[in-house]
């Protein structure tokens, strides 16, 4: 009775851990969608899940979001659009997950002119809040991702949501971005004319002396 008891006992806990795998949603790949597509072709490639995670700024009923070139996600949409920008913060080769390469630059130089806050935590808070999930180890370590962020795939960013990012279950396998096709490059973008200037000053000032670095720093500061 006991053998047979056992292998119920495994029949339940395989039946169980298949049950957890086909209810967890892998990576879905919106980067087929064209422009002009709607919440409603988002939710046809996926389904449900995707229903929770995104929205329009009018679904056809009159409702209306928040202006989408002022979200979070517009936003740092247009820092990585922007080459200049590539050595402090950058989309990875594969176009589908972006990484802050240099922290300090990135909190004293960019995030001033887009963004209110001035802490990278708290523009950690904002990465999160707007469901972006962190590559925790591979050749992607320590980017971030969502599903509905892809470089040239502008048309998209409004359909995110801002909702906390969906925590993975420990049997989920983070996806892998070198499987899927690459993502051209997005139309470039030209660099704010005042932070043009303090990249400008930054370099310029890169091999003098720190006492004259300094300064040179509180006049580039003084003048914007």
């Amino acid at each position: 009775a006991v053998p047979g008891r056992l292998a119920r006992e495994e029949a339940m806990s395989v039946g169980e851990e298949k049950m957890k795998c086909e209810e967890t949603p892998a990576y879905i790949d919106f980067s087929h969608l064209p422009r002009g597509s709607t919440l409603e072709d988002v939710i046809a490639v996926g389904g449900n899940e995707s229903l929770r995670r995104s929205r329009a700024a009018d679904d056809g009923r009159g409702k209306r979001g928040p202006c989408q070139s002022a979200t979070f996600p517009a936003k740092l949409y247009e820092i990585l659009a922007q080459p200049e920008l590539d050595d402090i913060i950058a989309w990875l080769p594969h176009g589908r997950s972006w990484k802050i390469i240099d922290q300090v630059r990135f909190v004293n130089l960019v995030m001033p002119h887009f963004f209110s806050q001035s802490k990278h935590a708290s523009f950690m808070r904002q990465v999160n809040g707007w469901g972006f999930i962190r590559i925790t180890k591979g050749r992607d370590q320590n980017s971030y991702y969502n599903e509905l962020f892809l470089r040239s795939k502008r048309h998209l960013v409004k359909f995110i949501q801002r909702t906390a990012a969906p925590k993975r279950a420990e049997h989920e396998a983070e996806p892998d971005f070198e499987t899927y096709p690459p993502l051209p490059p997005s139309p470039p973008k030209p660099c704010p004319p005042s932070l043009r200037h303090r990249l400008d000053v930054e370099s310029a000032t890169a091999d003098q002396d720190p006492a004259e670095a300094a300064a040179h720093a509180v006049r580039a500061a003084a003048s914007m």
